[in-house]
């Protein structure tokens, strides 16, 4: 059974929810490039959920995600059950999470496409770099 809904929670905001019990079970949103958070509960065992976006709202492909309590840590799928996350990246056209493979059990999970800038989490990290020689600084035109 895959689970698709919308409906407007805050101004601009869009929220989908169902149940995840077996394989292929899906929530989907309609992320319109929006920043997508979302949360599964505990209740399945032997299950691995998998995350998943699409541009053209046809061609599905695996998408990262981080999650919110350890931002460091990058992943497809998940496990471990209850959690709380966020697509890494934002510009799909769609976002799911999609059961892979589950022995029993059930879970409630939801999403939210957050478009509302008060709402918006973005979460950065850049790697630090040793540069060791001359450095020049100069125009772009001058560095072709």
């Amino acid at each position: 059974m895959t689970v698709s809904h919308s409906e407007h929670r805050l101004p601009g905001n869009r929220t989908a929810s169902g149940v995840l019990a077996a394989v292929n079970d899906a929530v989907t949103i309609n992320a319109e490039g929006a920043s997508v958070l979302w949360e599964i509960d505990s209740g399945m065992s032997g299950a691995t959920v998998t995350f998943e976006a699409t541009l053209d709202d046809t061609n599905w492909f695996a998408a990262s995600c981080m999650n919110i309590t350890t931002p460091a840590a990058v992943f497809f799928s998940t496990t471990s059950f209850p959690i709380r996350g966020v697509f890494a990246h934002g510009g799909f056209s769609q976002v799911r999470m999609r059961v892979t493979a589950i022995t029993s059990g059930s879970a409630g999970a939801r999403m939210e496409a957050a478009t509302t800038p008060s709402n918006v989490v973005r979460v950065s990290f850049m790697p630090t770099v040793a540069i060791t020689g001359t450095v020049t600084v100069g125009t772009m035109a001058a560095l072709a």
